[in-house]
């Protein structure tokens, strides 16, 4: 590619290193590096290459001694940033196999009708065309009174997400095209929510979900609804499945969305009735308390995690073979220990370094997912099937049988 520089011409090759791509030519890049200096502005670049008129945006760094310029956003196919375009058709690993039909989600939709996407955080609405195709790219996002990039990118990292909760593993985004109002097809390539990486092998009869159900706008319109409404709730839940990894930090961040999921999904009545709650902010009023001081009458934490697991139907519970008592009380107890920093005694530590924990973590991942699955729309024979799929490939690796959890770590004591 080659653009103008200081009245020259100046010409470059794209190349991906790191998971990062380079813009490498011959330019001496300005580059700060002085403490206290404020960063290095990023520079914008706009001319010709191979395949058709190019913008890019990039910030200088320097790499082993070497100036470089890091690619932050590079479109091929037109020059102009700031354009409305009105289709996008990303390729993300998966999204053919989360579209397809398995005979436990009842009726099917027509493949070909489009999906309504609700606006989502300044995105206007637009409309999805989700069905498996032979080329390998089965969605397409349209706009008919256009938009811009970043806000085809918020419906796109809403949808990548879904689908990343429907496989069960992070679904990477590889290409992605857009398409201006003149026609013109122009390559985007842009920061990215999962960095590259090889995809597995799936199946998708162990989906929790498939968006080919006759429901899945009711799917489509819950999910948007969790990522406005429930914010970081779903980026949380898709992020574990990214980087899974550090036990403590990961089954601390699911024992919070469970906790947030009954304060939105269950209707648990305070501790206290209305009459007492308001005798007590009363009382404490002309005590002249701080003002920081808050009289909370909010149900505690076990109530609220009893609320959200007694959503789920007993031929769920049978078929993902957790123990709800000792899962329950092994989780409030462990997740005290970070939240209050309580004490920690020699059976905790055993429980926390040894394979406690780390089963622990799988079941309530595994509970997470059923109950937002549940939410979602997916109900009867389908849920039951998905209970009983996700204790084949997350919960009998720890359990052969009823994984039931003991203060020192997994089995009945």
């Amino acid at each position: 590619m080659s653009w103008w520089n200081e009245q020259s011409m100046s010409a470059g090759e794209i190349a991906a290193e790191d998971g990062y791509l380079w813009l490498d030519s011959r330019t001496n890049w300005p580059v700060r590096q002085i403490a206290g200096t404020a960063a290095t502005e990023p520079i914008e670049l706009t001319g010709s290459s191979g395949r058709g008129p190019f913008y890019l945006l990039g910030v200088p760094v320097v790499v082993n001694g070497v100036r470089k310029l890091r690619i932050d956003d590079l479109r091929v196919g037109s020059g102009d940033p700031g354009e409305l375009l009105f289709r996008a058709t990303p390729l993300y690993d998966y999204a053919n196999a989360v579209a397809s039909y398995y005979t436990r989600d009842g009726a099917a939709r027509f493949p070909n009708d489009p999906l309504d996407v609700p606006a989502l955080d300044g995105a206007p609405a637009m409309s999805l065309l989700y069905a498996p195709r032979a080329d390998g790219l089965p969605i397409e996002l349209r706009c008919e009174r256009g938009a811009s990039i970043e806000q085809f990118e918020t419906q796109l990292d809403a949808l990548q997400r879904l689908i990343t909760v429907a496989a069960q593993q992070p679904s990477t985004r590889n290409l992605l095209t857009v398409w201006n109002g003149a026609g013109t097809e122009i390559e985007v390539y842009r920061g990215v929510t999962v960095t590259p990486r090889p995809a597995k092998s799936v199946d998708y009869r162990d989906f929790p979900l498939r968006l080919s159900r006759a429901n899945t706008q009711t799917i489509v319109d819950r999910w948007w609804a969790m990522m406005d409404d429930l914010r970081p709730i779903p980026q949380i839940m898709t992020a574990l499945k990214y980087q899974p990894g550090y036990l403590d930090s990961d089954f601390f961040l699911l024992a919070t969305v469970l906790d947030r999921l009954s304060d939105a999904w269950t209707n648990l009545p305070g501790l206290l009735s209305a009459e007492q709650y308001n005798g007590m902010k009363e009382a404490a009023s002309r005590l002249e308390v701080p003002e920081q001081f808050n009289v909370d009458n909010r149900p505690v934490f076990h109530a609220r995690v009893v609320a959200i697991l007694e959503t789920l139907s007993d031929e769920v519970w049978e078929k993902v073979r957790i123990d709800r008592d000792s899962w329950l009380a092994s989780m409030k107890r462990h997740r005290n220990l970070v939240a209050h920093s309580s004490e920690q005694r020699l059976a905790h530590r055993e429980f926390m370094i040894g394979p406690g924990l780390r089963a622990l973590r799988a079941a309530t991942d595994v509970i997470v997912t059923l109950v937002v699955a549940q939410h979602l729309g997916i109900d009867g024979d389908a849920l039951v099937f998905a209970a009983d799929r996700l204790n084949v490939k997350r919960i009998k690796v720890h359990d052969q049988y009823i994984l039931t959890f003991n203060n020192n770590g997994i089995g009945r004591l």
